[in-house]
């Protein structure tokens, strides 16, 4: 596997940098990080009368305590962001935000043996145009890696060693997004490439799965990337990144 470092984890869709490879692991047990949000929006031959944004954030969380002054919204996913509004702006419109981000190390000891999966996740474990879970060459495919397994956490960790193996990391696959069939094909891509196929092949035989984008720190690039990884529900969410 590819090793990685701290992960902001946010479920929003977010301007991530490009995604690289990461060679050097670095393990922490907390980290303390500001995240600027900034940008500009012009209108060109016409009056900007009124301007109205969603701004991404990083998700709080029982591991992640994120403070902003504005107030935080969540949408029907979970996602939190910041809304700006303003009537007659000024052309162009500055925006800026500082969110301060405190992220913890997280374990998970134990997972229940038995469980039922609440029906606000039975979504996740659906079929989309990119995770296509409902092909019949996906679902025999997750049938036969995950065969004997004792539990969903081996079946879930199975799945994941196999899109790891399976895949080879290219990285002119960045920004692509291809969708769980075309991965399986074609046998290479980068992090949201793995993520997509394991979502895929794990929805296939009732686990649900979410994606999550962050941020990792990298020595090697001496600064912070792009990142996509999975959450698989194992009686609880548990990161899956099989990247």
């Amino acid at each position: 596997m590819r090793p990685w470092a701290v992960l902001l984890a946010t479920l929003a869709l977010v301007s991530l940098l490009s995604a690289q490879r990461i060679e050097v692991p670095q393990l922490v047990s907390s980290s303390s990080v500001v995240v600027e949000e900034n940008g500009t929006v012009t209108v060109a031959g016409a009056e900007l009368r009124s301007i109205d944004i969603n701004l991404s954030i990083p998700l709080s969380s029982a591991y992640q305590a994120v403070q902003i002054n504005d107030q935080a919204r969540s949408d029907w996913e979970g996602n939190q962001y910041v809304k700006i509004a303003a009537e007659n702006p000024p052309n162009p419109f500055h925006y800026s935000r500082s969110i301060a981000v405190q992220t913890s190390e997280r374990n998970t000891l134990t997972l229940p043996s038995a469980y039922l999966v609440p029906q606000e996740y039975l979504r996740f474990a659906s079929p989309t145009k990119r995770t296509q879970s409902d092909d019949p060459q996906i679902r025999q495919l997750a049938l036969q890696i995950t065969a004997n397994s004792s539990s969903p956490f081996e079946k879930a960790a199975k799945l994941a060693i196999f899109v790891n193996t399976y895949l080879t990391y290219n990285e002119q696959l960045v920004g692509q997004e291809n969708d769980a069939i075309w991965v399986l094909q074609n046998r290479q891509g980068v992090c949201v490439e793995y993520s997509t196929l394991f979502a895929a092949l794990a929805r296939s035989i009732g686990i649900p799965v979410r994606y999550v984008n962050g941020y990792v720190y990298s020595d090697k690039y001496n600064g912070w990337l792009g990142h996509a990884w999975n959450e698989a529900y194992l009686g609880e969410w548990v990161p899956v990144d099989a990247t």
